[in-house]
């Protein structure tokens, strides 16, 4: 029984591959085979070309964002440089401003002074007149 039923198998497993190389023979099976290696083929030049392209569009978006950030570091340095000067001017008015009260309070000591000494010099002068009226 176990024979008849191997060579049974055999039989068939020997029939359908006849049944399948001939029909692999047909143009229709042919054109199968061939449209479905071209849609795979198809399919993987698809897969390489959207991974070339995600690839060029990263790379253009970090080269966007050195830029980015490149234009960012220009601008903080333009603005602490901005911030430098404005210091810097701030200083030199300061300065120019301390300058200035010092040489006014120059300018009232020597002008007190002149007065004081004009005023002293009128009294000598007064005095020496009365000496000689008092010698007349």
């Amino acid at each position: 029984m176990m024979c008849f039923s191997v060579g049974r198998q055999r039989r068939l497993e020997e029939e359908l591959k006849r049944k399948k190389d001939a029909e692999e023979k047909t143009p229709c099976f042919r054109i199968r085979r061939n449209m479905a290696a071209y849609e795979m083929e198809e399919g993987r030049r698809m897969r390489m070309a959207e991974r070339e392209m995600a690839a060029r569009d990263a790379k253009a978006a970090e080269k966007g964002k050195k830029k980015k950030r490149r234009l960012e570091e220009e601008v903080r340095k333009e603005r602490e440089k901005m911030r430098k000067e404005e210091e810097e001017k701030r200083a030199r008015a300061e300065k120019q401003k301390l300058k200035e009260k010092e040489r006014k309070k120059r300018e009232e000591a020597a002008k007190k002074r002149r007065e004081k000494e004009d005023k002293e010099r009128k009294r000598r002068e007064e005095l020496k007149k009365k000496k000689t009226a008092k010698r007349s």
